[in-house]
């Protein structure tokens, strides 16, 4: 060690690139050294080799980081002809050293794993397409350094993703598992750097959606799968809005096809990371394109029942995705709220309340057909869409005849399910009933003097907590109670 940090210094102030040069030099010197010798002199040659490489090390990770930067530069998407070149050159060292350090760390690697005691090698064996695979990224990280097309860096990238995927689906486990994974981050990296342009942006998209729908139907990576399916749904959205600004289709309308189709796959793939990965997707889109629209509030009702459409076709064609029903029904309801808004429309009741009872009416149609059927999936979106309409408009205003019949209306909610026992009309009339009477109360809070509403939160508080035992208890029992509700 003592000679080998002797020899190193020695080349420190020439510069990082012969300081490189050396340290590969040292390092595959101890690496011949670690390799030849017998086991037990094996462990004196590992200490210098592995301070011999930490430059190599050093250099690679530097190396990467420029080449990343340089890379996935904030440009603006779809601003750069297909032939457009990185700037300058940027580099540590002499970018033509890095294929030989990885090279060299891949070969110490090998020479310093531990042997067992027969003096055979335990190292895993050594596959051909991982190292070809390093050796290619290093390469691609060289050419990133360096004043050369986008393109270029694009290609060798989807390259080793196509080629890491496709090796692990034939081998399958916890190696292929790995390489897929990896596989993804490259393609992902990918799609990332081909942003500056339209055309190379919708091949990296192609190339992921086709190395992700690889992992998904492949029966030996389950669990990359996870992975793939947080995956799928981006670069379907990306690969969507690149071919859009291929094609020339105008921002306000690409969200269409993007909600369309990532909707649809989610109904074929319903897992829930798949399912946040195209909510978020699908709320991008749209933001995106309602930036761009002359008319916002008419692309966002369109995007929103869109959206309420395929989220409500999820919950009614997928076993276990019930609960799907209701946010279904609730951007339905909020489409038709923003399309009346946009139509200057002040009484909503008029389009609401004539689909909420039907609505209503079918679920109860189940209820009475179907015993086993719950009145949360089959009466909420109904109800949700004959209330929450009318409460958003009583809690901009507050004093009214509406706000009257609302209060009223949650009452005769609240008897009705509990005569009939039904769960979902005491929840919808108790907490809507309950907003609407805090919003009524809200004006008189703000004019009652500030010491008499401490003075009462404070008694209250105070009456709760030496009752505590008992309001528990009845917490409790009402808990049990909507519990045993149909």
């Amino acid at each position: 060690m003592v000679a080998t940090v002797a020899v190193g210094t020695a080349w420190t102030d020439d510069g990082a690139t012969v300081l490189v040069a050396a340290a590969l030099v040292l390092t595959l010197v101890w690496a011949a050294v670690a390799y030849a010798a017998p086991a037990r002199w094996a462990l004196v040659a590992r200490f210098p080799l592995g301070l011999a490489a930490l430059p190599l090390v050093w250099f690679t990770i530097v190396s990467l980081g420029l080449a990343a930067v340089r890379v996935l530069q904030p440009w603006p998407p779809y601003s750069s002809p297909l032939d457009v070149r990185l700037s300058g050159d940027a580099s540590l060292a002499s970018p033509a050293l890095l294929v030989p350090a990885v090279l060299a760390l891949l070969i110490s690697v090998y020479a310093a794993w531990p042997r067992v005691d027969d003096g055979a090698r335990s190292a895993p064996a050594l596959r051909v397409v991982p190292i070809v695979v390093m050796l290619v990224l290093a390469s691609v990280v060289t050419t990133s350094l360096l004043a050369v097309p986008l393109w270029t860096v694009v290609l060798g990238t989807g390259a080793c993703a196509t080629v890491l995927v496709l090796d692990a689906r034939l081998r399958g486990g916890r190696s292929g598992t790995a390489s897929s994974l990896v596989g993804l981050a490259l393609g992902a990296a990918a799609l990332l750097a081909a942003l500056p342009n339209e055309v190379l942006a919708t091949a990296a998209g192609a190339l992921l959606v086709g190395l992700a729908g690889v992992v998904l139907l492949s029966d030996r990576l389950v669990p990359s799968r996870p992975a793939a399916q947080a995956v799928l749904p981006v670069a379907v959205g990306l690969l969507l809005w690149s071919a859009s600004e291929v094609v020339g289709l105008p921002d306000v309308a690409r969200a269409v096809p993007v909600l369309l189709v990532v909707g649809a796959l989610a109904i074929r793939w319903p897992r829930w990371t798949f399912e946040a990965a195209a909510a978020v997707v699908a709320v991008v889109a749209s933001a995106l394109a309602i930036d761009a629209a002359t008319q916002p509030l008419t692309a966002l009702a369109v995007h929103l029942t869109l959206a309420g459409a395929l989220v409500t076709a999820s919950g009614l064609l997928n076993r276990g995705r019930a609960v799907l029903r209701i946010p279904g029904a609730l951007l339905l309801a909020a489409a038709t709220w923003v399309r009346l808004a946009d139509l200057g429309v002040t009484a909503p009741e008029a389009y609401t309340l004539p689909v909420a009872l039907v609505l209503v009416a079918l679920g109860v149609h189940r209820l009475w057909t179907e015993s086993e059927s719950t009145t949360a999936a089959t009466l909420m979106p109904g109800l949700l869409l004959a209330t929450v309409p009318s409460l958003l408009w009583v809690l901009v205003e507050p004093v009214s005849l509406r706000a009257a019949l609302l209060g009223l209306g949650c009452l005769a909610t609240v008897l009705v399910g509990t005569r009939l026992r039904w769960n979902a009309p005491v929840l919808v009339g108790a907490v809507v009933g309950v907003l609407v009477v805090l919003r009524e109360l809200a004006p008189v809070a703000a004019q009652t003097p500030q010491w008499v509403v401490i003075g009462l939160a404070g008694a209250l508080l105070t009456v709760v907590g030496v009752t505590w035992e008992k309001r528990l208890r009845d917490l409790q029992g009402a808990a049990s109670y909507l519990d045993r509700l149909r």
